[in-house]
């Protein structure tokens, strides 16, 4: 009994010595790598592969965001390990250079960086995101949700006919939310997302996301270091003048050479229907117009008057342009404005564009057998994806009232509230015909679950309000970090998405970007991973010349 005592004992000593040494050992670590001194220059010449890992290593010892980005943006590895096995991660979290930490989560997603382990066995620093607290309060049943669920387990074999609809709301920078966001859907999907969706509708950013991911075979990883990129390149102060806020000489060349689009036409998207919403504002009421990839063949003047443009004559770089002139940021194109005036989030816009083209291509089939194959697409699944949501804002009211007092104090006082209130009622207006939450959502998963289609909508709350036009490295990265928590405490809503679009087969001549190079055009068992008046008419005929 005694000698089996001593011997328990003497394994208690072991294990305690191997751990303090261990322990030990990741403290020496710890101290030598806090000890070193700063380099005197972070200026790297990033041509050269030998300086990649010292350059990367000494952005997370010593937090320099701006390097870290540089190092992304120049396509380099953020996982590289040094001599030791430590990632950046690693280094970053032995300095407790959080912004950095948290920096690598979303530059590496979809990749679990913080699982990396290096000699020492350190792991699991974000152990915290896999597994995240629920948003929904325990016993909380969400009718939608609910409902949502009985129509995808109802929906056992998809039809030939039946599409996937995919909707990107407007933003500006916000659009790092939604490509976050899809890049973790792709990933979960084995990167085949891009041919499991038939049409797909974007506004402003969701429009430029759109318009990137429909050519040159991009792919999402791709899109996203564009949309990065063009962050510092777009948002250009005129010098000369106070507004527009912006030039639009930065998105006219990215939109025209940077995507090597040059002068090619919305015919060339092959890979599946693309739209992008714009706001003609040449009159009043401004009229809702979509720059589409496609049309059905029907008489001219009857596209006139249903709005469809010919897509061999819009020019991909100006429908970029037009979705993306928001008004005071950047100058209207030829009249025509960002489409988040009317449709900031498309999703109405693109069912109502899908039913409509079936019906003019059945009405104008030619020959009887043409009336049987036409116009009979079906709406699968709605996909919708947003840019944030914003915390709601308190304001003292919208009443306009101006008292006629003799007191000129109480007079002035009358006059200052209903200053106040003019400005928090076209703060209202704004609001309200940009919102792409709140009711547009409600609207479109009602009409989606009143044909019995089963609708997804994503879009992460935010701590914080953030501007369209915000170029602050460390806000951006912000809204990114939260979309990256969003993502993983809604996981199980995103894994029931991926299971269901897996099981939708391969849509007819679709092919794979990464085996094919398509030479007549510029295009390329699910895992865990997991309309309106007659003026109309001369309206879009005006448009069709004009862009």
């Amino acid at each position: 009994m005694s000698r089996r005592r001593s011997l328990s004992r003497f394994g208690r000593k072991v294990m305690f010595r191997n751990r303090s040494k261990s322990n030990d050992r990741s403290k020496r670590q710890k101290s030598k790598d806090r000890g070193r001194a700063p380099p005197i220059s972070f200026d790297y010449d990033l041509s050269n592969v030998v300086n990649h890992l010292e350059a990367l290593m000494n952005a997370a010892r010593y937090g320099n965001t701006d390097l870290l980005y540089k190092l992304y943006i120049h396509h380099i590895d953020l996982k590289m390990t040094d001599e030791t096995g430590n990632t950046a991660m690693h280094v970053a979290v032995m300095n407790n250079q959080k912004k950095i930490v948290r920096m690598l989560v979303v530059l590496c997603a979809p990749c679990k960086i913080w699982k990396v382990k290096n000699n020492n066995g350190i792991r699991e620093d974000f152990a915290g995101l896999d597994n995240p607290p629920s948003p929904i309060p325990e016993g909380f049943v969400d009718v939608d949700s609910h409902y949502n669920d009985l129509l995808v387990k109802e929906k056992k074999t998809w039809k030939p006919e039946e599409r996937v609809l995919l909707s990107l709301d407007g933003g500006g920078i916000r659009a790092v939310i939604t490509i976050q966001m899809l890049i973790h859907i792709d990933n979960m999907l084995d990167g085949k997302l891009v041919e499991k969706i038939d049409d797909m509708a974007g506004t402003s950013c969701g429009g430029v996301i759109t318009l990137l991911l429909s050519t040159n075979n991009r792919n999402i990883e791709e899109t996203r270091k564009l949309l990065l990129e063009m962050r510092e390149r777009v948002f250009i102060r005129e010098t000369d003048k106070s507004v527009p806020k912006y030039s639009s000489s930065g998105m006219e060349y990215i939109a025209r050479h940077v995507t090597t689009w040059e002068d090619s036409k919305m015919s060339i998207i092959k890979r599946h229907r693309a739209m992008v919403t714009v706001a003609d504002t040449r009159m009043v009421p401004p009229q809702l117009l979509l720059f589409r990839s496609y049309c059905p063949e029907m008489p001219e003047d009857v596209c006139e008057h249903y709005k469809f443009l010919d897509p061999a004559k819009v020019e991909l770089w100006k429908a970029l342009r037009c979705t993306t002139a928001a008004p005071y940021f950047f100058e209207s194109f030829n009249g025509l404005s960002d489409g988040g005036l009317i449709a900031n989030n498309p999703t109405l816009a693109l069912i109502s564009d899908f039913l409509l083209t079936n019906k003019l291509e059945k009405s104008f089939a030619k020959t009887a057998e043409e009336k049987e194959k036409k116009g009979n697409w079906k709406i699968g699944c709605v996909i919708s994806l947003g840019t944030g949501v914003f915390p709601t804002e308190k304001i003292d009211g919208i009443d306009l009232i101006v008292a006629h007092a003799k007191n000129p104090i109480q007079f002035a006082k009358s006059c200052y509230k209903a200053f106040a209130s003019t400005r928090n009622l076209l703060h209202v207006l704004v609001k309200e015909c940009t919102a792409s939450n709140g009711q547009p959502v409600k609207y479109a998963r009602e009409w989606c679950h009143s044909i019995e289609t089963p609708y997804f909508r994503f879009s992460p709350h935010l701590s914080q309000g953030i501007s369209l036009d915000e170029i602050d490295l460390e806000k951006v990265m912000q809204v990114m970090w939260e979309t990256e928590l969003y993502v993983a405490s809604h996981r199980s809503q995103f894994v029931k998405l991926v299971n269901f679009l897996a099981t939708k087969p391969k849509r007819e001549g679709f092919e794979n970007p990464a085996n094919t190079q398509d030479s007549d055009s510029m295009e390329q068992t699910v895992s865990e991973r997991s309309e309106t008046t007659t003026t109309t008419t001369m309206a879009t005929t005006t448009t069709t010349e004009t862009v």
